[in-house]
């Protein structure tokens, strides 16, 4: 169990708990017994026992009743409901926003989002595409069926650095072909954790992939690497959209595009009070992104010169398109939303470059969709907000100039 408090501020203990379990990402609201009085300090995450201690030196300890990490509180047998906004007061160390931040959220002039996991569920999709196209790749060049499937494509994402899904694709190929040529087939989901382990540890990414397997990097060369994109992205787009969004015909796909199973996480009226004050920060092209919000009905919301994709920047982690998009949108403090670990490091690196260059303050907040090893990964590092949904982001941020004070609440919002 990995339980998050909610920090108290100004001498109360407000908020809930977000606990993790096994099932599922739990609040649980505090009750009556809660102490309303009591102050206790906040510990960002990844702090240790020891700091903690030197936190609380010279000071009677909380009360038992107030939550401290490890504790939950809730009504005794009272079902958990689903996850809720998590905030650090900590915040600054990492984004360039200098200020403590009340749970009852913090003000912004403007939000730039990421797309797929944020604004579009594209579980549906682009990991399906993958496994399409790794499989293709295997068959032929190996003679073997792939061993991935749709669930191992997360583990690869939380090693970093494979936020292009097709280059993903390509990470994959070389490990499979690697473990072939050395008779060590097939590759279980457990080795592909210890191998994304190792790549994170060597910095994520194809490069790190390419180290740890240079059998595997000599046999998929470049002409192997841009087929297994081509399969993936004709995967992705179909009969419908491949040439559409990637000027190509679907070569053997003889089916619609898999983006037609994406499906909105945030509705128009929800973002209507944001109008004019939004951006978007993808690895999608400029084709998948134009697509994504038309199905999503979010294209009036997001004005071309206020979207970078990746035919535009450079991918992400690198912060080029989060630089861009603060110079045109300005204001004192931005939000970034994000879901993945180049998401966290490209609002890192962007905090490495607001101060000398006079950009805005800048806010990073995480979307899980309940996700356990989203909800670890973040847990363990300084997140400014993090929420299960994108509903649960916009309650806690407050546009500057807007008679929407703290984000537009939409029956039955969440449930998509």
């Amino acid at each position: 169990m990995l339980p998050v408090p909610v920090a108290g501020c100004g001498g109360k203990v407000v908020g809930a708990v977000v606990a993790h379990t096994a099932e599922n990402d739990a609040v649980l609201p505090p009750t009556a017994a809660v102490t309303q009085n009591v102050a206790r300090p906040f510990w960002p995450w990844g702090e240790s026992r020891r700091s903690r201690a030197k936190t609380t030196r010279g000071r009677d300890p909380p009360a038992a009743t107030v939550p401290l990490r490890g504790q939950i509180v809730g009504r005794k047998g009272q079902d958990p409901g689903r996850a809720g906004v998590c905030a650090n007061r900590a915040i600054g160390r990492h984004t360039g926003f200098h200020q403590d931040v009340p749970l009852a959220g913090v003000t912004v002039d403007g939000i730039v989002w990421d797309v797929d996991g944020v604004l579009l569920d594209a579980r549906g999709s682009y990991p399906l595409a993958v496994v399409r196209a790794v499989d293709t790749y295997c068959r032929q060049a190996l003679g073997e069926p792939s061993p991935l499937g749709v669930s191992d494509v997360a583990v690869w994402k939380a090693a970093g650095g494979f936020n292009d899904d097709w280059e993903l694709a390509q990470a994959v190929a070389c490990l499979l072909t690697d473990r072939w040529l050395r008779g060590d087939w097939p590759v279980t989901r457990a080795g592909q954790e210890d191998f994304c382990r190792r790549v994170a540890a060597l910095g994520g990414g194809m490069a790190a992939v390419q180290t740890l397997c240079p059998e595997g990097a000599c046999r998929l060369g470049a002409q192997q690497r841009a087929q297994i994109t081509r399969w993936a992205m004709q995967w992705y787009g179909g009969i419908d959209g491949c040439r559409t969004m990637f000027g190509m015909s679907p070569g053997a796909v003889r089916e619609p595009g898999l983006f037609h199973r994406e499906q909105p996480l945030l509705r128009p009226q929800e973002l209507e009070c944001w109008r004019g004050r939004l951006g978007i920060f993808t690895g999608r092209n400029r084709g998948e992104l134009v697509m994504g919000l038309h199905q999503a009905g979010l294209t009036h919301l997001f004005p071309a010169e206020l979207c970078r994709t990746v035919d535009e920047v450079p991918a992400k982690p690198d912060p080029t398109g989060l630089v861009q998009l603060a110079e045109r949108l300005g204001g004192q403090a931005l939000a970034y939303v994000g879901d993945n670990p180049d998401d966290w490091e490209a609002a890192r690196r962007y905090g490495t470059l607001a101060a000398s260059r006079g950009l805005p303050a800048l806010v990073f907040c995480a979307v899980t969709l309940g996700d356990r090893e989203k909800v670890e990964w973040f847990g363990g590092r300084r997140v400014d907000c993090v929420g299960s949904t994108p509903q649960e982001v916009l309650r806690w941020l407050r546009p500057r100039s807007s008679a929407c004070v703290a984000g537009p609440r939409v029956e039955g919002e969440g449930g998509h």
